[in-house]
């Protein structure tokens, strides 16, 4: 306990010196930039078992590939954060005065405030719009450029998985994992790409993967071929209005900001990350039909699924793995076992001020689902094909931002949910969302807001608000109570529970920010009282301090402290635990060399206050390890461009646990105290 007094009392003066030292050193990081902190609002929001990885490309395509604000693709600024009134006001503002010179000027837009275009500069540009040329598909191929990358990670020490016990190995493969991906990409005309991955542990050109990597993908993507909006072949993704019916971008439970509940993002994509089940495979294409577009799609996928066998020998599907793990024999035995089809069209029609739309899509499976038995599965999807419809819309009017959808399965079951956004005040904006998700609504790609997963048994209503309290102030906080009116995983009964968040940021000068956020929630679980369930809501707050100094142009200090208390039922004590970190990125300009690195520690009761935290690594990975019980987290990252066309990332990690002799359990057991990653990454442009 001395120790953590005294680890404190050192951060909290390094923040005060450092504050001190900011105000006397008027220099700019050019190389950092406000995307990691959006990344982070994400992963805190979000489930810890959320991948990241897409989100992560796509804010680092966005940083080398801006959009012009005088030519804007507004979907590609939806997808960064932009709001709807924004882009609404933008695209005003743009037909009235039309270019937009200066950083100033766009701050003059109607809900562009100077916050709001300094935390989007680095992925939007102010250049003068050129006239888009009809070029050959020779030209087009002739100023595409080429991305060839190459990904190595391995855990250090011996995991239980790899030892033989006489019998042969558990896993299959090698403790090593690989990545190989390429990508041709022509501006915004032409993408192509494949993607061939194997986890650590994977056989490779042997056992089940005789073929080399375990997962392979391919897309190809054209825009703009006269009425053809855009065409996909191969691995895609969709999404629709808010979600309900299809959504296959990134799903995250609370907003990183409060009043950002509207979900708007590209009706197709191509599907270039890793990810081994959050796609499409097939062929879909959006049609300009002049008054509207019109997505076509259809899909056939082989899905990773956990099947079972009935009293008379016939084969149901109870469950979807979602994990991409082929390691042992009894995870290689669920890989590609179901045949997935799915075919729909997707109608949308747009205006300046309003927006309608409808989906209606047929899915099918080679095998019949079965949920179980437990009665928290009465209402789960079961059969071989379902029917989804939806119908969404968005309109503005004065001030307000009106939003919601409402989807229907082919068992009759509903859902439904209806938002505005009141920009009260160009400082002050008000959000209200209302949900209701029958427990008979089923929908297995559904991805809207929810406490719950699948957009089923649940109704609740969230109140949120963004304020600009000062020059240098803002705050954004929400209440969100939810109630499902039937039994869910671990609770016994229908239930209740409500969460909140107040954040704070000040900005004290250009090179020194403080950041302040109070999380609480509670929701209902059972307990084990020896015979029977009782059911209780437990509580559990989370407090996070932050603050970054930047001293010099090429060198940045973050200091973070988080403490979480947690408690089961009202007559036990809160239990607690704490994470202290100290972050540094260092940029040598002179050798293309840049440096990011960590020393945390961390002191948890057990793992209900486990505390997640998100963390740099090499190109388009993710990493955000839950930690607890008591020991210390350190990481390197290392990027050097050694020529213009080539890039090198190396990254080592270890965690070292004080009061544990083994870490994990099973197959991934680990003898000892630390467990050590090491991740290498070269890539190649031209």
């Amino acid at each position: 306990m001395k120790n953590k007094v005294l680890l404190l009392c050192f951060c909290f003066v390094r923040t005060v010196s450092g504050q001190v030292d900011s105000v006397t050193n008027n220099r700019f990081s050019s190389w950092y930039s406000d995307m990691e902190y959006a990344i982070e609002d994400l992963v805190s929001e979000g489930d810890e078992e959320t991948d990241c990885s897409e989100l992560v490309e796509k804010m680092v395509h966005y940083s080398d590939h801006r959009i012009n604000i005088n030519c804007p693709d507004y979907e590609g600024l939806s997808e960064i954060g932009i709001s709807d009134w924004q882009l609404y006001n933008l695209q005003k503002y743009l037909s009235l005065y039309g270019t937009i010179y200066s950083w100033n000027e766009l701050s003059m837009v109607p809900g562009w405030s100077e916050s709001v275009v300094k935390k989007y500069m680095p992925f939007i540009e102010l250049s003068a719009v050129q006239k888009d040329d009809e070029k050959s598909w020779k030209s087009i191929w002739k100023q595409g450029r080429h991305s060839w990358l190459m990904r190595y990670g391995q855990v250090l020490e011996s995991q239980a998985g790899y030892a033989s016990d006489g019998n042969g190995r558990a896993y299959e493969g090698k403790a090593f994992g690989m990545m190989c991906k390429y990508v041709f990409r022509s501006k915004d005309k032409l993408q192509l790409g494949l993607v061939a991955e194997k986890d650590a542990g994977e056989a490779f050109f042997k056992g089940g993967n005789k073929a080399g990597f375990d997962y392979y993908s391919m897309h190809f993507f054209v825009k703009n071929i006269k009425c053809f909006k855009s065409v996909a072949l191969g691995s895609y993704r969709l999404s629709f209005g808010q979600g309900l019916s299809m959504n296959k971008d990134l799903m995250y439970g609370k907003p990183p900001n409060s009043v950002d509940l509207y979900r708007q993002s590209r009706l197709l994509k191509p599907h270039t990350s890793s990810d081994e089940y959050n796609y499409l495979h097939g062929a879909a294409t959006v049609i300009d039909c002049k008054v509207m577009d019109l997505l076509l799609f259809y899909s056939f996928c082989y899905r990773d699924a956990v099947l079972k066998e009935d009293s008379v020998g016939g084969t149901y599907i109870t469950s979807l793995q979602q994990t991409g793990y082929h390691r042992t024999a009894v995870e290689a035995s669920g890989k590609n076992s179901v045949q997935e089809q799915m075919a729909g069209m997707y109608i949308n029609f747009n205006r300046s001020a309003m927006h309608i739309g409808a989906a209606f899509y047929y899915t099918r499976y080679s095998f019949p689902w079965q949920s179980g038995q437990a009665l928290y599965n009465a209402y789960k999807f079961s059969g071989l094909w379902n029917i989804n419809a939806s119908a969404d819309y968005k309109f503005l009017w004065r001030r307000t931002s009106w939003y919601g959808e409402l989807a229907v399965s082919a068992n009759k079951g509903l859902a439904t949910m209806h938002g505005v956004n009141l920009n009260i005040h160009p400082k002050f904006t008000l959000a209200v969302m209302y949900r209701y998700y029958s427990p008979r609504y089923q929908c297995v790609h559904a991805g809207a807001y929810g406490e719950n997963s699948g957009n089923a048994n649940e109704r609740g209503i969230y109140v949120g608000f963004n304020a600009i309290l000062g020059k240098r102030i803002t705050c954004n906080a929400y209440v969100d109570y939810f109630m499902f009116p039937w039994l869910t995983y671990r609770v016994d009964a229908p239930s209740d529970g409500w969460s909140a968040k107040v954040q704070l940021d000040y900005e004290a000068s250009r090179y020194f920010s403080v950041n302040l956020r109070v999380k609480y929630k509670t929701r209902a679980l059972n307990y084990d009282t020896g015979g029977y369930n009782e059911i209780y809501h437990y509580n559990k707050q989370h407090y996070q301090f932050q603050c970054v100094w930047q001293p010099l142009a090429n060198l940045q200090l973050r200091t973070k402290i988080e403490a979480v208390n947690y408690r089961l039922r009202p007559q036990e004590k809160y239990h607690q635990g704490y994470w202290v970190s100290e972050d540094i990125k260092w940029q040598i300009r002179r050798w293309n060399l840049s440096l990011a690195g960590r020393f945390a520690l961390f002191d948890t009761y057990s793992y209900n206050e486990r505390i997640s935290v998100y963390e740099d690594d090499v190109l388009y990975a993710f990493s955000s390890p839950s930690l607890y019980n008591k020991g210390c987290r350190m990481y390197l990252v290392l990027h050097y461009q050694p020529c213009k066309i080539m890039h090198i990332w190396a990254k080592i990690a270890q965690t070292y646990y004080h009061n544990m002799q083994h870490i994990g359990s099973g197959l991934s057991e680990i003898q000892g105290r630390h467990k050590t990653d090491v991740k290498l990454q070269v890539q190649f442009k031209w």
